[in-house]
């Protein structure tokens, strides 16, 4: 990996990392298409996974006080049943047609996150073990399982404090779920070290604007860059077809 690629890499993961610690996910859909197009579509989602497991990991711990552990577990083996069938696509995908099915999904779950903010289908509770099916496939093969959560809180009146430190522990369980069925990714020293740094400093960062940022704007701005990236994620799957 090249100097460049690595430090490209640093920087959305840093950005990331900041969305996460304000909204309480972010991480992927900032990160993945990004990360994908300097990585690949499969060491790209696998170190996502395992940013996002450090990630999730710190987040909990500081949020502990207002896990629901008990929706966390249940959500978690429903995760379990579309990561099996998920982790089966990811391997048998050629690179250029996972690239497309990558860039396609995030796109899909930025659009559906920000056009659809309740859907009886779910509703508890039967919408957990949907939300958690659909998050968990998109997770192994994407990198990004966070839309479907978004909608199953919203539909369901999720109380924004028990949201925001259950989906943490969540996501720290469907990210070790993808890595046992992917594998742990191979990347040189120092681009872990450099991915460490950008995960201490946006968390940091996060912590401080959380009171401060204007979400709406930030918002979009995100939705914005997300997108462009999940687009040319996917063209450059197509045009490696």
């Amino acid at each position: 990996m090249s100097t460049l690629a690595a430090c490209g890499a640093a920087a959305v993961i840093l950005l990331g990392a900041m969305v996460q610690r304000v909204t309480g996910m972010g991480l992927a859909l900032v990160a993945a298409p990004f990360i994908v197009l300097v990585l690949g579509p499969n060491l790209g989602v696998q170190t996502l996974q395992v940013v996002g497991i450090t990630v999730c990991t710190i987040n909990a711990w500081s949020l502990r006080g207002n896990v629901d552990w008990r929706r966390a577990a249940v959500l978690i083996a429903c995760a379990a049943l579309g990561i099996i069938p998920g982790t089966w696509v990811a391997r048998v995908l050629p690179t250029a047609w996972l690239s497309v099915v990558i860039g396609v999904l995030v796109a899909a779950a930025l659009l559906l996150s920000r056009l659809v903010r309740r859907n009886p289908v779910f509703e508890d509770p039967h919408g957990r073990v949907v939300a958690g099916m659909v998050s968990g496939f998109m997770n192994v093969t994407a990198g990004v399982g966070g839309p479907p959560m978004v909608i199953y809180a919203s539909t369901n009146r999720w109380a924004y404090a028990g949201y925001l430190a259950t989906i943490q522990v969540y996501f720290l369980g469907i990210s070790t779920l993808s890595l046992l069925g992917r594998g742990l990714p191979v990347l040189p020293w120092p681009v872990w070290a450099l991915l460490a740094v950008s995960v201490i400093v946006g968390l940091s960062l996060g912590r401080l604007i959380a009171s401060r940022i204007d979400e709406r704007t930030a918002d979009r701005a995100i939705f914005a860059v997300a997108l462009v990236g999940a687009v040319s994620t996917a063209v450059q799957g197509v045009l490696a077809l």
